[in-house]
């Protein structure tokens, strides 16, 4: 049996290992590192805000270790760093360290500010790293035009290489579709409020020529259960040679349409850049037949597939198939309580309005935070704060770090719990964080949905949404004032240990 399964995955790493053209993985590298020089850039403009130290940064639960460089022109220098590399990417010289010193730069950015977690910025630093295992710079490239042989033999590559960035692909669009098949979803929601809340801030062509599509209800279930067939089938098409060309006209629909509709960001221009990873590898020689006059060698072997390297690559798009699986494991809903949500693939699934409001035992804690320094502080934007209002790991994050900050005061048991209300989906607003609950002592395992998060409603309806503000805010009063404020007033009041003059004095 063990000889048996040995040959098989022999004879499976030398399929893989056929040499093919590298020119469409070429091209690919080309656009994707002007796409990637154009992201610095955007990064750039984030410097001094959302990748500064002066700010508190929420973290992932694993890198807690990851921070930011101590000064802004730090953050400045390595945000040119990946620039630069980007560039030599683009341009194919010295492709596999600039590729790899991209690929390290981007996921420090990506893993320093939880929460500004989007899932096409880990999608782009995952194909970073395998970008790195490639032969990318075999074609139209600097390198590739100096090490050039007559027999064009240089342009071939293992075609492994395009098959693992395939693969990453298609892992994004199934799982994108299997995180849509749940009840709100299936329902309309909340792709129905975003369209009929006019979420959309502008439409752009051509969706801008037939602005009352937004009002048509099939309009709206086309885009529901178009988009969820689109997520779960279309990876499987763009891979298959019969299906491909219809596949990639929906592809580019698809971004296209997002564009027009969502302020996503620029994924729609990425998704499109990644339909050249699928298109037959010599596909691009005939229009760029200048830039590389040889044509490539028609017999040869490539590097079969070393055995260490196929494990590590088994292993690593094993944990991406476990990722989003790891949901199941979960009693909750991972758009209530956030557990599970990140490197799941979970897009475009819920509309969280949240209300929140911190409370201290003593009171008076409050008055010592809002006279503490700027320095001492964990300081968060306004934007970034509405954000954090929607997650239980966020708010427990800052809670920690509130905490830590009465501790440098000399204050050590300040307790602080929170009234967190909020609707998902267009439930009725309820209870997210148990207000009984000591946030600044309770702990937040690796495993598991913390018992202080309060159950999602089950019985509430999605869709219904407050009509108006004055509406919202009322519903979240009376939530406050039904089920938090009781629970807050049988807290037994405390005093500080010592006056706020004297520890202000003190520090």
């Amino acid at each position: 049996m063990h000889r048996f399964l040995a040959s098989k995955a022999r004879d499976l790493r030398r399929s893989l290992s056929v040499p093919v053209d590298g020119a469409a993985l070429g091209l690919f590298r080309i656009v994707w590192g002007a796409v990637m020089v154009c992201d610095g850039f955007r990064m750039l403009s984030k410097a001094t805000t959302l990748y500064s130290p002066d700010f508190f940064h929420f973290k992932f639960a694993l890198t807690t270790f990851v921070d930011p460089f101590p000064e802004n022109w730090m953050v400045k220098l390595e945000i040119w760093v990946l620039i630069f590399a980007a560039f030599m990417v683009m341009a194919g010289f010295g492709f596999r360290i600039f590729n790899t010193v991209f690929a390290v730069v981007y996921t420090h950015l990506f893993l320093i500010e939880k929460i500004a977690y989007n899932n096409h910025y880990y999608l782009i630093a995952l194909l970073a790293f395998l970008l790195s295992l490639t032969a990318a710079d075999r074609c139209f490239s600097v390198s590739s035009r100096l090490r050039r042989r007559r027999d064009g033999s240089e342009h071939r590559i293992p075609f492994w290489h395009y098959n693992i960035l395939r693969l990453q692909v298609v892992i994004v669009y199934f799982f994108g579709g299997v995180s849509k098949l749940n009840a709100d979803w299936l329902r309309g929601e909340p792709l129905r409020h975003w369209l009929a809340s006019g979420l959309p801030k502008r439409l752009d062509p051509p969706l801008s020529w037939f602005p009352d599509l937004l009002n048509r209800e099939w309009f709206l279930w086309t885009l529901n259960y178009g988009g969820l067939a689109f997520d779960l089938l279309i990876g499987f098409f763009l891979w298959h040679r019969k299906t491909f060309w219809p596949a990639a006209v929906a592809v580019v629909f698809f971004h296209v349409l997002n564009y027009s509709l969502f302020e996503i960001g620029f994924f729609p221009i990425v998704g499109i850049v990644l339909l050249l990873l699928f298109f037959q590898p010599h596909w691009p020689r005939p229009l760029l037949r200048k830039w590389v006059p040889n044509e490539p060698a028609t017999k040869g072997e490539a590097p079969v597939l070393s055995p260490g390297l196929a494990c590590v690559l088994a292993g690593f798009f094993a944990l991406q198939i476990l990722l989003p699986l790891r949901i199941h494991l979960y009693r909750e809903d991972p758009s209530w309580s956030e557990v599970g949500h990140s490197f799941s693939w979970r897009m475009m699934l819920r509309d969280k309005d949240p209300h929140l409001d911190f409370h201290f035992n003593p009171p008076e804690a409050e008055e010592l935070l809002e006279k503490l320094p700027r320095s001492r502080m964990p300081v968060v934007s306004g934007r970034r704060a509405e954000i954090m209002a929607k997650s239980p790991h966020l708010i427990f994050q800052y809670v920690k770090a509130v905490d830590e900050a009465f501790g440098r005061v000399g204050e050590h048991e300040v307790e602080i719990r929170v009234a967190s209300v909020v609707s998902l989906n267009g439930r009725p607003f309820q209870l997210m964080i148990d207000p009984s609950v000591d946030l600044a002592r309770a702990s937040y395992g690796l495993f598991g949905v913390p018992d202080w998060i309060v159950p999602l409603d089950e019985e509430g309806r999605p869709g219904n949404y407050p009509a108006s503000q004055s509406q919202r805010r009322r519903e979240i009063e009376e939530v406050i004032e039904k089920h938090a404020l009781p629970i807050l007033a049988k807290v037994e009041r405390k005093e500080l240990a010592r006056p706020v003059e004297e520890i202000l004095a003190g520090r």
